[in-house]
């Protein structure tokens, strides 16, 4: 798990590893995912979206699958980090593992 998250940035604030470890089979490619606000994934059907009024501002939960990849965001912020995230993942290794991403901002503005 520390390897799948050390090259994420921002840094997601719990990444938790599906158990027995395997890779998912949705098919994707870094190109396919959207690096403006408001942009989905609109030809995988395997990228299923769900804006959540529960989650705080700017929070995501990011969930990769055997078959399937679930976004759950508050808002259009969260939905762009989410992908960030995504596009990370797929950067660094072409390979997505299953598991789950959970992530809110410390503060209300994100920054460095």
């Amino acid at each position: 798990m520390e390897q799948i998250g050390q090259y994420l940035f921002p840094r997601p604030q719990q990444i938790t590893l599906h158990q027995p470890k395997q890779p998912s089979q949705v098919s994707l490619s870094i190109v396919d995912i959207p690096t403006t606000i408001d942009a989905k994934i609109s030809h995988c059907s395997q990228v299923k979206y769900q804006q959540d009024a529960t989650l705080t501002k700017q929070s995501y939960q990011l969930t990769i699958s055997l078959n399937q990849i679930h976004i759950a965001y508050c808002d259009s912020q969260a939905l762009l980090y989410a992908h960030y995230v995504l596009r990370q993942l797929l950067h660094n290794g072409q390979i997505l593992h299953c598991l789950k991403i959970k992530d809110q901002p410390d503060f209300l503005k994100r920054g460095i």
